[in-house]
């Protein structure tokens, strides 16, 4: 004989429903322990409902963060100048620790392994834009006019847009492969700053 589940009156629904935007952490110590006792009637389902969503986005959301950086750090390895200024050690440590982070992510939500593609196809718009920026960026530093400086960085930018790869150079498995970094590029016209 199963047991029936009570319909929450709407005072109870209204006020569980408040207590999720007032206070988060009662509210979820709350929804736990109706669950626990099975006591459905005190679960604010629409929320309960979202948050676990959420959960799941966040979970992507991570997934994809890490790709990102991971790609990031790759190409900045890939299109690095001959300068001895640029932290290539760091780019590297950076990499090695998004590929850490990648495979606990992996390891605590395996339903994201066949999102993986999908995920780094994401990740990889935003990484190719944050090297963009952080290359015009790094040759304009010493320019000391505001001006002449937001010229010299949009036309970097624009150059690098152009020099860049448009698709992902990297597989999947090179991106998670913890041994593998990129050769550098060896650029005929690598885009400097003209001061």
């Amino acid at each position: 004989m199963g047991v029936a589940a009570k319909v929450p009156d709407q005072q109870q629904a209204s006020e569980t429903s408040s207590l999720h935007d007032r206070d988060f952490y009662t509210w979820a110590v709350q929804q736990a322990a109706a669950l626990r006792r099975r006591d459905f009637s005190a679960v604010d389902w629409e929320n309960v409902t979202e948050e676990i969503e959420t959960l799941g986005r966040t979970e992507e959301r991570s997934l994809r963060n890490q790709y990102a950086r991971a790609v990031e750090h790759l190409l900045k390895l890939q299109y690095r100048g001959d300068e001895e200024t640029e932290p290539v050690a760091g780019w590297e440590s950076s990499v090695n620790q998004a590929r850490v982070e990648i495979e606990e992510v992996l390891q605590d939500s395996t339903g994201l392994k066949s999102k993986r593609d999908e995920v780094l196809a994401r990740a990889w718009l935003s990484a190719r834009r944050a090297v963009i920026e952080a290359f015009a960026h790094h040759a304009t530093a010493g320019i000391r006019d505001d001006s002449m400086r937001h010229r010299e960085q949009k036309r970097l930018t624009r150059e690098w847009s152009q020099t860049l790869p448009q698709t992902n150079p990297f597989t999947r498995e090179q991106v998670e492969d913890s041994f593998w970094m990129p050769e550098r590029t060896r650029l005929a016209q690598r885009p400097q700053s003209l001061h």
